[in-house]
């Protein structure tokens, strides 16, 4: 166990990958081992270990569990460098100010903004939405609104695009 979080151990986690990938039928289904040993506090040399054996295990892709970008230089280095090459995915959950564009300069092949949406969606919501002193909501002065029915068009075009319908939303 290392810091807070218990990692499994690495035969472990490469079995489970391995049975991924032996019940693998379609060739664009993707499995991607995620490293905690950082975020567990288990260390540089124990992140890279594990990201080795994960994608010699057959991964198709790595993804970094950490939260700062400053750690995240010398790994990029080092697993290039490395002898297991493997696609590197990055969480910019905490580094959310690096761009696009430095991530993939790093060598990320895939940037997850996991909650960026809803952060945005809090931020706006809070500069548009006042609590008065009794609990009742006001809206600030100068905040526009989106009208309903633009709401509901946007919806439309979010499953026409996806292909999403009723049917397939009922579980």
């Amino acid at each position: 166990m290392h810091g807070v979080q218990q990692l499994i151990s690495v035969g472990e986690f490469t079995d489970k990958i391995c049975a991924a990938k032996d019940a693998q039928v379609d060739p664009d289904f993707v499995v991607i081992a995620r490293v905690e040993a950082l975020i567990a506090g288990a260390g540089q040399e124990e992140a890279q270990w594990r990201a080795t054996e994960y994608a010699a295990a057959g991964a198709d892709a790595v993804l970094i569990h950490w939260n700062q970008t400053a750690r995240l230089n010398p790994f990029e280095r080092s697993w290039r460098n490395g002898p297991t090459r493997f696609q590197w995915v990055v969480v910019p959950t905490t580094y959310y100010s690096v761009s696009r564009n430095e991530l993939a300069k790093l060598g990320a092949k895939m940037v997850i903004y996991a909650n960026h949406g809803i952060r945005s969606a809090l931020s706006a919501i809070r500069g548009h939405v006042t609590v008065d002193s009794t609990g009742g909501f006001g809206r600030r002065r100068g905040a526009r609104s989106v009208v309903c029915h633009r709401i509901f068009e946007q919806l439309q075009d979010v499953r026409r695009v996806s292909g999403l319908t009723p049917e397939r939303l009922s579980l």
